[in-house]
């Protein structure tokens, strides 16, 4: 059982539990549920009554455990359970065998079968009052249990016990679980943030989750900087969370998932599809949007600063409940569990990171490279939103579902169904022949200046110096070189934020021997035959890089909406004709820390 992950305050005078406490605490309601596996205790059946037996078990496991942990936390002058305090609990971490667990849960007094009561897989929410100091009271237990951020299962445990595993993404650790065991893998890219750890505690989502592991292979994580993965310095691009996903993908064996993403969550479920079609295998969305309209208002700007000083109060959590899902605003338990959702699934910082990104990103040039068949669900309050989505996608099907609210999407109890329906009735794809691409351009200022100062041989030799530069940068962000005219490269990278630094540090390195580069960048679809990229995409690419000057580096609009919240900084070098190119195109130019 997964054990040692606690940070709720507990709330009826019963001080603090510390992490070491809460894993002892942890390891006496493992022991306890064990005990029922292996026989161990005999007041099983008197204790069923009508009920299910395994209802019945598990709420006399969870008295047998807690009740000691009440007993310890009433204790008279106790303000922090630490773990000498929580060494009173009376059953100890490790067990060799069953009669050994047998032993230590018949060493505790007092308790009642059945005083604390299960409802499914959580425990019910009632208010309590506090227990006098040296008493419990059998109330107590599922408040203990409800602060503590407990579910039956253990922490974050799904069906069957699945545990939670990290995947690696250079130095950084991205939590993922897997649950079910259906033909089919089925990755859901959660909507703004979430918390492995405690996401199971809330009835409605665990419901969802139980009901898609039915159909599928469920891949769950918390996405980079939310939840309990690594956050990794600043806050990430798109495309790095993309390469997240990427991780969690091959650590749980999956080769060809659905990919299934959800409001703010569907922008890094569209770039995955787009960039690596032939690992997915279908895409759904859930009110799915292209870009926030107008991006960078008024509004925005305020929301996203009332966000950074107000995230995780309450009164703010109240206050985007009413707003995005009103058919929960009323229900107590649901305010609590909101609340507590937006605390463990990302700081304030993260949260408005998050957001900005959200608000700034724009995906209407990257809709049109997902070939993947798609389907896009739906509730009225989005419906113009979603058909914007379909009408630019080529392969969609759009499909209203119930409910009004804007998220909650556990409130559309047919979407599981829905999801296995499409993807039944949708062969695995073939490797489509177009897939979008960053596209680079770089090329030598004044080289023939240089030629002829310095004559023909030095020139060689610079050139060769210049070209282990590039390669030695392409490789160190892991660009793929596709080919080498005269004194310039054309490379290709999976997102354009790694294309940005790979730029920069070949403008850098460069300039050490002397020479100054112009590199240009574009994000589109490209064609794919035997190995070679081409395209308009690439003409694009290449124009965009005759407009910069000398160690400047401009990118097409599709990369500045892609690398929103990133921190990079790009200034506006407006409208442009490009030679051979309909219509005219907005450019950016790389604004660095030395300019």
């Amino acid at each position: 059982m997964s054990r040692g992950f606690v940070s709720e305050r507990c709330v009826d005078g019963a001080g603090e539990l510390s992490f070491r406490a809460a894993d002892r605490f942890a390891a006496a309601l493992a022991l306890a549920l064990l005990s029922f596996e292996v026989g161990a205790c005999g007041r099983v059946d008197a204790a069923l009554g009508d009920r299910d037996p395994v209802e019945g078990a598990v709420a006399l496991a969870v008295a047998a455990a807690v009740e000691a942990v009440a007993l310890v936390l009433a204790g008279a002058g106790i303000e922090r359970c630490d773990a000498v305090v929580a060494g009173e609990l009376g059953v100890a971490s490790e067990a060799a065998d069953g009669a050994d667990l047998a032993e230590q849960l018949g060493a505790l007094k007092g308790t009642q079968p059945g005083s604390c009561s299960s409802r499914g897989a959580s425990f019910s929410s009632r208010s309590v009052s506090s227990p006098s100091r040296g008493q419990s009271s059998p109330d107590s237990c599922p408040r203990l249990v409800e602060n503590a951020g407990m579910t039956v299962g253990g922490w974050g445990r799904g069906p069957g016990g699945a545990e939670i595993r990290y995947a690696r993404n250079g130095g950084v650790a991205i939590a993922y679980q897997v649950v079910g065991d259906g033909d089919t893998d089925l990755v859901y890219v959660p909507d703004f943030v979430s918390n492995l750890a405690c996401g199971w505690d809330y009835p409605l989502w665990r419901e969802f989750y139980m009901r898609l592991s039915r159909s599928f292979r469920l891949i769950l994580f918390d996405k980079r900087g939310t939840g309990i993965s690594d956050h990794g310095g600043q806050f990430a691009s798109l495309e790095t969370r993309m390469e997240d996903l990427h991780a969690v993908l091959n650590a749980a064996g999956s080769a060809k998932p659905v990919i299934f993403g959800a409001n703010e969550g569907g922008g890094m479920a569209v770039l995955f599809a787009a960039t690596y079609p032939e690992r997915t295998r279908a895409l759904v969305l859930f009110h799915a949007e292209a870009h926030s309209d107008p991006a960078g208002s008024e509004a925005e700007m305020q929301e996203l600063a009332r966000i950074r000083d107000n995230w995780g109060t309450q009164e703010y959590a109240d206050e985007l409940l009413a707003q995005g899902c009103p058919s929960l605003a009323g229900d107590e338990e649901s305010r609590r569990w909101f609340a507590n959702s937006l605390r463990v699934g990302a700081s304030p910082a993260v949260a408005y990171a998050l957001n900005r990104a959200f608000f700034e990103t724009d995906l209407r040039d990257v809709l049109p490279a997902v070939h993947v068949p798609t389907l896009l669900l739906y509730r009225p309050v989005l419906e113009a939103e979603t058909m914007e989505v379909a009408g630019r996608l080529p392969n969609a099907r759009a499909m209203r579902v119930s409910g009004t609210d804007y998220f909650g999407i556990f409130l559309s109890p047919e979407i599981a169904d829905e999801i296995e329906r499409f993807v039944g009735g949708e062969s695995a794809p073939e490797m489509p022949e177009s897939v979008l691409v960053t596209v680079m351009f770089t090329d030598i200022v004044g080289s023939s200046e240089h030629v002829a100062e310095i004559g023909d041989r030095a020139w060689r030799d610079l050139l060769a110096n210049h070209h282990a530069i590039v390669r030695r940068e392409l490789s160190r962000f892991r660009g793929e070189e596709r080919d080498t005219a005269g004194d310039g490269f054309f490379a290709t990278f999976d997102g354009p934020a790694r294309a940005i630094r790979a730029a920069e540090a070949i403008v850098d390195g460069v300039r050490t021997i002397g020479l100054e580069s112009r590199i240009g960048i574009h994000v589109g679809e490209c064609e794919i035959h035997d190995g070679k990229v081409t395209g308009l995409a690439v003409a694009i690419g290449a124009r965009v890089a005759a407009k910069a000057g000398p160690s400047e580096i401009v990118v097409s609009q599709t990369v500045r909406d892609l690398v929103a919240g990133t921190g990079i900084v790009l200034t506006d070098r407006g409208t442009h004709e490009l030679k051979g190119i309909p219509a005219t195109w907005q450019l950016f130019a790389l604004t660095r820390p030395e300019a």
